[in-house]
């Protein structure tokens, strides 16, 4: 695991360093649940990485995404068959709740191709 600069400031200005080679010490941030201080640097910082990821897609894809989305973002190697059929799905139409529980999620599958079985075993 590998924070921002910014999201391992945080996180090490309440718990150290410990969580880079044992990341279960990263519990220890549950005792600060509470702690609105916190809450609000971290959606600060939160939002600052979503609006990086969000310009990054407008320069290199020309798609502007909602900032108010969930970004659920997924990079994987998939073979041909199974790529074209994430394709037919992203040309589905997703139902979306009406009013103000209105939940938008901008999705990217940057996908790559894996080789084809018999190269992968050579």
């Amino acid at each position: 695991m590998r924070p921002t600069r910014r999201l391992a400031e945080l996180i090490e200005s309440k718990i150290g360093t410990g969580y880079r080679t044992h990341p279960s010490e990263l519990q220890v941030l549950n005792n600060y649940a509470d702690d609105k201080e916190l809450l609000d640097k971290l959606g600060e910082i939160k939002r600052h990485n979503k609006q990086r990821l969000a310009d990054y897609i407008k320069a290199h894809n020309g798609i502007e995404v909602n900032m108010d989305s969930i970004f659920d973002v997924q990079v994987k190697r998939l073979h041909e068959y199974k790529r074209q059929m994430l394709n037919i799905l992203h040309h589905q139409p997703v139902p979306q709740a009406e009013g103000p529980n209105r939940i938008w999620i901008s999705f990217r599958a940057p996908l790559s191709s894996a080789p084809r079985p018999h190269r992968a075993t050579q």
